[in-house]
């Protein structure tokens, strides 16, 4: 398949639990934000990281490069709408010339992506980016010198300037003795629009340009009046005559044509998710400098330090300075967390900038921090509590059943982001749960960070480091509080806060 990128070996996939990219919240890529595009790009492959991490770097120092890649996603887009389109006629008997005039569009829309490319290998051909990016301007310009396309771009755009000139055009109708359309068909094809107005306007007007183009009674205003089959046949019988004024150009040009562009139609149109994931990461990486945040290319290492890390979903929303940055690490004596801490302490909002964070750099992206070693994992797993829904069975239970869809396929080379764990049950039982999970988790080797209000968790600490088989220590994260007030830094400390959850009610007026 096609790579803009230039990989040629297959992409390294990642493990991830269903609702990873949901729960971590990707909304700041915008169209991108999906699992579909997302899980396609996410590697474990150190060599893919790294080349997708210099053709950013690249793309960094190029801004303009960002309204060259809008200009082909947004063609490449339409392109792709109108040949899906195309599919729908070849399943129906009829409607042959509406088929030829929008293969005719199809046609048009390509040589428009052609030209796209060709400026775009013009204005940056300077520029040192991946070879695929080369492979797709050379093979562009290959099409455009060769001499069938030559021909059929002359043939293309000269019927493009004759349909674009039809404005409207004008039907003959004979009617029988009792007024009803007995015949009518094309009498011309007019170069100016119809302007709707009276007899005497049209008789009597000193200001109307061309009085042979105005309508002196419409018979509907909006196409939408007429719709299903007589719409189908007006429109067949419409495209034939039409058809057949310009000589059938349009459908020899699909007959002969049609078939040989197609074939190259899907040499652009394979770079489309690759335009579309390279063209949003883009815009995130200048609406992030845009704002003043610090982004960074994340260096891959056995250790793992990040340093000001935040969640580039508060860009936009708070001021710049007022992002809370955060260090992190693990390291030897601490590759379990446990996080407590406040509610709206900023818990949550941490865990998803690590995630986010690991996500974007599996990616060859820039990650929203100030400085970055990280290691590569084969697989990614999340479980937020907050995002279960009761379908059958209790919330603890379908918390369990989402758990289990990737508590098996957890290794030592597992990122594991679990918030609120095991907080649909009571904190007694739900603390005897996570205890064992936890021990599991140590034994198993993983890294993970695991956010609770279940306080007593932490107090497990030194319990579960002075089990037998432990390949993971476990150590304390909490957020800070000063007074009453969170200041959202995470901060490598085993004590808690409390949740101030009586500061909060007082908050909103429950204590009065």
């Amino acid at each position: 398949m096609y790579d803009i990128f230039g990989e040629k070996s297959v992409v390294s996939p990642v493990k991830t639990s269903e609702n990873l990219f949901e729960e971590l919240d990707f909304g700041f890529l915008g169209k991108m934000a999906n699992n579909v595009l997302l899980k396609k790009y996410l590697t474990q492959d150190k060599y893919i990281i790294l080349q997708r991490q210099a053709v950013f770097k690249t793309l960094c120092e190029n801004t303009e490069f960002a309204d060259f890649l809008e200009n082909l996603l947004e063609k490449l887009e339409n392109l792709i709408a109108l040949k899906s389109n195309n599919k729908k006629y070849m399943l129906r008997e009829s409607g042959n010339n509406e088929r030829a005039f929008s293969e005719f569009r199809e046609l048009l829309l390509f040589t428009e992506c052609v030209d796209t490319v060709l400026q775009g290998k013009d204005k940056f051909a300077n520029i040192n980016l991946s070879t695929g990016f080369a492979e797709m301007f050379e093979r562009t310009e290959g099409i455009a010198e060769s001499i069938w396309y030559k021909n059929a771009k002359i043939y293309i755009e000269r019927v493009a300037e004759e349909l674009k000139n039809i404005k409207s055009v004008c039907l003959g109708v004979n009617l029988d003795a009792s007024l009803c359309v007995k015949e009518f068909g094309l009498v011309s094809l007019n170069s100016e629009y119809y302007k709707t107005n009276s007899f005497f306007d049209k008789m009597f007007a000193k200001n109307v340009g061309n009085k042979e183009y105005i309508c002196i009674a419409p018979i509907s205003g909006e196409a939408s009046s007429y719709t299903g089959y007589s719409l189908d046949v007006f429109n067949s019988g419409l495209y034939k005559a039409i058809s057949a004024v310009l000589g059938g150009t349009v459908r020899k040009m699909r007959k002969r044509l049609y078939d040989i562009l197609c074939d190259n139609t899907a040499f652009l149109t394979g770079y489309y998710a690759d335009i579309k994931f390279i063209s949003a990461s883009y815009r995130y990486i200048l609406s992030m400098k845009a704002c003043g945040l610090p982004l960074c290319f994340p260096e891959i290492s056995e250790e793992y330090a990040i340093e000001g890390i935040y969640n580039p979903n508060f860009a936009g929303n708070i001021k710049s300075r007022d992002i809370v940055k955060n260090d992190f690490s693990f390291d030897e004596n601490g590759q379990i967390y446990i996080l407590t801490g406040a509610n709206s302490g900023g818990k949550t909002a941490f865990l998803r900038s690590v995630g986010i964070s690991q996500v974007l750099f599996q990616l060859g992206l820039p990650i929203a921090a100030k400085s970055a070693k990280m290691q590569i994992f084969s697989n990614i797993f999340s479980h937020f509590s907050s995002q279960i829904r009761d379908i059958n069975g209790g919330r603890f239970e379908n918390e369990c059943k989402a758990i289990m869809n990737f508590y098996k396929d957890i290794t030592s080379d597992s990122l594991l982001l679990l918030d609120e764990m095991f907080s649909t049950t009571s904190s007694f039982e739900g603390t005897i749960v996570a205890t064992h999970m936890l021990e599991r988790f140590a034994k198993i080797g993983c890294k993970c960070i695991y956010t609770t209000h279940m306080h007593d968790l932490a107090y497990k600490i030194d319990e579960l480091n002075a089990k037998k088989g432990i390949r993971s220590r476990l150590d304390s994260l909490s957020a800070q509080v000063l007074g009453e007030f969170c200041t959202y830094k995470i901060l490598r400390k085993r004590e808690t806060y409390g949740s101030l959850a009586e500061a909060i009610c007082r908050k909103y007026g429950f204590a009065d």
